[in-house]
């Protein structure tokens, strides 16, 4: 009975670590994402500021001549 109820134990914790093993990945990946996305939106908005930039300079080079 004690065999019984430590295997069955065993196979219990086993279990919940494989699961929380897949928990873990799927919030890394999730993570992942979630960085990627704003790491892409931040890229975005740098080279809109950039075109900005330039705009201005040139509207400034336009004025000077």
């Amino acid at each position: 009975m004690c065999v019984l109820f430590f295997l069955s134990s065993m196979f219990f914790y086993i279990g919940l670590s494989l699961r929380l093993k897949n928990i873990a990945e799927v919030i890394r990946a999730k993570v992942r994402k979630i960085c990627q996305i704003t790491f892409f939106i931040s890229v975005k908005g740098e080279n809109r500021l950039l075109k900005y930039a330039q705009i201005q300079l040139t509207a400034k080079d336009y004025d000077a001549s």
